[in-house]
């Protein structure tokens, strides 16, 4: 068990709950929260320590001092810390930090953001750390000239060191490291967003090369950010790495998108040896609130769906619909909010729009958010009449949310006032500086708009961000409107299409599933990783997989929409229930029992899964390969059996399968896979979700399966790899 009654800890968590530093009070509830969960975190890594590296030099009674003996175990271990977007895990980190040094680590790196605005607010943060000494890298020239302090403090008191992931930072660093004598002390390394830049970007390019029976390309060496900090061979820099110099460390990745990181090789130094699962406080609004599969169904508050081609209205020089109603909705709901907590007048109010990847997109955007902008503030020093019409459709949309409306005069003068000091700011590559101020904030700009920024009082989020195959742990990092926003939910809003939407909702769904396999037993030895057709995990150049799978016990799969769009439609369905039909008693579909499950061998299920029809819409979980792979690797476990089950239905959702509750349970509880097949001979689908038009008018069919809830089904994780991808190792 760790200390958790030393000077550091307490002092800082003193501080942190009087507001020293760049940070407001924080609750005495909350702080004691995160110090159980960091109890929690400190014992692993201890335990991990003493187990992988060396024993007697961390702990409640450790020396501080590092041995000269090598690692237990081949090379020292890594942790992962899985939190979730915008929930605390900053000050986790802090925590971390503070409990480390009271338990004899002596040296603190913490590796962040290559953006100079997220590093010096990162530093600021960890500036309530008390009785340590801390610095950070935008300012390294102040360490190589104070090195004689450094030094005599780092061995008494403990030294936490902040840098940027940039390689010319991180080459000073590793020197700064050498000279300080960091090597002689235990550390703990913190990887924030360590699935963001750490990663070797060229294990993809190797891959591919190997599985030629090539040498890899001159220009597929470790990329340079992976070196500096894990494992350096470059010529003429061999050993030349913060973990290679510190001898004796435990590194923790600090993420809430770890999938690059479960997903590498056995043999990277960077897949975590064990995972802690970091819960949000009290207070916390996430994808439970924003993208629940009844908010997603019916198109509820907080979402607003706008159409999926607005982009093309955006770049063509208009200003489109929901663009327009979106900024009058952001300013009728800073009217309501300040309104009814006069606080919020006080600090910001922000709007935010995320569009797209490119630049002159973000420039584009900026320029139709100033001109509406411009439109309203002179229409309401006027005769009001423009702006009102768009503030009465803001106040019809804010109605879904809130019962008592403030009365549009109030809303206009609200408004008037607040525009006279609003702020249009564009955050990108070119435009890094994410200080926003106490005013109306409207924000636009691409990938900045993701890891590690945080905006208060985040109302409205304009959402256009599309890529014909999504990455999860970008997609879910884009969600900056989580957070702890308890208090303005009834204001919150997300305008966004339809599709992009089911998108976040798959996505925090296996999000879910992934922390509670982890929580429950800490071991990322089998980690089902969902990804859904179209979807990937993460980026491709960082594994030697292009995409990866993960089937579990009790899965319930099944497409996004019936098989529709090509003329030929209608005749392939016959056709697949043409066969179906043989493989029941009599050579007939049914009608059956609805309680009958007709066994059937897996190699006829298997081979009927080639023919069913079936259409994802670029969102579903439907694999037939992947499923086929799943059968195939446990026919064994099943005899080679498994059961059809057939009934005629109607589809309706996006989201749900036909089968669903305690018919669900029921064939989860068959012990065997089951193929559904279900029968829609109305001619009357024409719609699923609220903007998706299907329309069907002929007889079709639509598969489903269900693997059984056994507790010796493995769960299945395997690749689904592109053609130009290489072998796993």
């Amino acid at each position: 068990m760790p200390r958790i009654d030393g000077p550091v800890l307490s002092d800082t968590l003193s501080a942190l709950a009087a507001g020293i530093g760049k940070s407001l009070p924080m609750p005495l509830a909350t702080l004691e929260r995160v110090k159980e969960q960091v109890m929690r975190l400190m014992t692993s890594i201890l335990r991990h320590y003493e187990a992988n590296v060396a024993s007697g030099e961390v702990g409640p009674s450790g020396t501080g001092l590092a041995t000269e003996q090598a690692p237990f175990k081949d090379g020292c271990p890594t942790g992962l810390l899985y939190g979730r977007v915008q929930s605390g895990k900053t000050l986790a980190m802090i925590t971390t930090a503070a409990m480390a040094i009271d338990n004899g680590f002596k040296v603190i790196v913490v590796l962040t953001s290559d953006n100079v605005s997220l590093v010096k607010q990162t530093a600021d943060r960890f500036g309530v750390l008390q009785g340590v000494v801390v610095k950070e890298s935008t300012d390294i020239g102040s360490w190589i000239s104070d090195v004689d302090h450094v030094r005599a403090s780092l061995s008494e008191a403990g030294l936490v060191l902040i840098t940027a992931k940039n390689t010319s930072h991180l080459s000073t660093f590793v020197d700064f490291l050498q000279t300080v004598g960091a090597s002689e002390h235990p550390a703990l390394i913190l990887d924030d967003e360590a699935d963001q830049a750490s990663l070797d970007t060229s294990v993809a390019a190797r891959a591919r090369a190997r599985a030629k029976g090539k040498a890899p390309a001159p220009s597929a060496v470790p990329s340079a950010i992976f070196s500096k900090t894990n494992v350096n061979d470059r010529e003429g820099e061999e050993g030349f790495s913060i973990r290679q110099t510190l001898r004796h460390h435990l590194y923790l990745q600090v993420t809430a998108t770890p999938y690059a990181l479960l997903l590498q090789n056995t043999d990277s130094p960077l897949r975590p040896l064990f995972t802690e699962v970091l819960e949000p406080g009290q207070g916390y609004t996430g994808g439970e609130f924003f993208f629940p599969k009844n908010v997603i169904d019916e198109g509820a508050a907080p979402l607003v769906y706008i159409a999926a081609d607005e982009g093309d209205s955006l770049t063509g020089g208009e200003t489109p619909d929901g663009l327009r109603n979106s900024l009058y909705y952001f300013l009728v709901a800073a009217a309501a909010q300040g309104l009814a907590d006069p606080k919020s007048k006080l600090g910001p109010q922000s709007y935010l729009c995320h569009t797209s990847v490119k630049k002159d997109d973000h420039e584009v955007a900026a320029k139709r958010v100033r001109e509406l902008l411009m439109e309203v503030y002179e229409s309401l020093k006027g005769d009001r009449t423009t702006a009102r019409i768009g503030l009465q459709r803001g106040l019809k949309e804010l109605s879904r949310s809130v019962t008592s409306l403030p009365p549009l005069e109030t809303v206009e003068e609200y408004v008037r006032q607040r525009l006279r000091n609003r702020e249009v700011k564009v955050v990108n590559s070119e435009q890094d500086d994410a200080n926003f101020g106490p005013k109306l904030n409207f924000i636009v700009g691409g990938n900045i708009l993701g890891r590690g920024l945080t905006i208060d009082n985040l109302l409205v989020t304009y959402y256009l961000r599309s890529a014909k195959i999504a990455q999860m742990d970008t997609m879910l990092q884009h969600a900056r409107m989580f957070g702890y926003r308890e208090s303005a939910k009834p204001f919150l809003r997300v305008y966004i299409p339809e599709i992009q939407a089911l998108r976040f909702h798959q996505i925090c769904t296996a999000e879910h599933r992934l922390r509670n396999l982890l929580g429950t037993n800490g071991s990322p030895a089998r980690v089902p990783v969902q990804v859904a057709r179209k979807l990937r995990a993460t980026r491709t150049s960082v594994l030697d997989t292009s995409h990866v799978v993960a089937y579990m016990p009790g899965e319930h799969l099944y497409p996004a929409a019936p098989l529709f769009q090509p003329k030929s439609a209608a005749a392939e369905h016959k056709k697949a229930l043409d066969k179906v039909e043989k493989l029941f008693p009599g050579g007939k579909f049914g009608p059956i029992k609805r309680d009958a499950l007709h066994p059937v061998s897996l190699a006829e299920i298997i081979e009927a899964l080639g023919y069913l029809p079936y259409d994802n819409l670029g969102t579903g979980q439907w694999d037939p390969e992947a499923i086929k792979s799943v059968l195939q690797s446990s026919s064994a476990l099943f005899g080679n059996q498994g059961y059809l089950y057939a009934r005629t239905a109607k589809r309706t959702s996006l989201t749900e399968g036909m089968v669903g509750g305690a018919e669900l349970q029921e064939l989860r509880a068959a012990g065997r896979p089951v193929l559904c097949i279900f029968k829609d001979d109305s001619g009357q689908l024409k719609r699923i979700g609220q903007t998706v038009e299907v329309n069907i008018d002929f007889p079709y069919i639509f598969p489903e399966l269900v693997l059984p809830m056994r507790a010796d089904l493995p769960t299945h994780v395997f690749n689904d790899a592109s053609a130009g991808a290489g072998p796993v190792e």
